[in-house]
């Protein structure tokens, strides 16, 4: 499932591509480089909408899609990573309202 979403929105097919993995470890190190490339990505990713529910409107389902762009520019949407995704879902605190 995410592999076909990865490549639809990446058009990376070939993960033996040179030029796709420069591109995948430049995004790694504007967002991973420093707490502030950190603070950005959540920002984004929030302001995109990703952590709310979609509704039916063309707009939000466009701006979701923009923030699993970013995660699969990332390297992070991909096929082999979904058990490691949902590990550190798992792991995540528990914070009751």
């Amino acid at each position: 499932m995410f592999e076909s979403i990865k490549d639809r929105l990446t058009g990376d097919k070939n993960p033996n591509d040179l030029e796709a993995l420069k591109l995948l470890n430049a995004y790694r190190s504007v967002f991973a480089g420093s707490l502030e490339g950190s603070q950005v990505l959540a920002h984004l990713l929030t302001d995109l909408g990703l952590f709310n529910e979609l509704q039916a409107n063309e707009e939000e389902v466009s701006l979701h899609n923009a923030a699993i762009r970013i995660l699969a520019r990332l390297g992070i949407i991909n096929g082999k990573n979904i058990q490691a995704i949902i590990d550190a879902l798992l792991d995540l605190p528990v914070k009751l309202t």
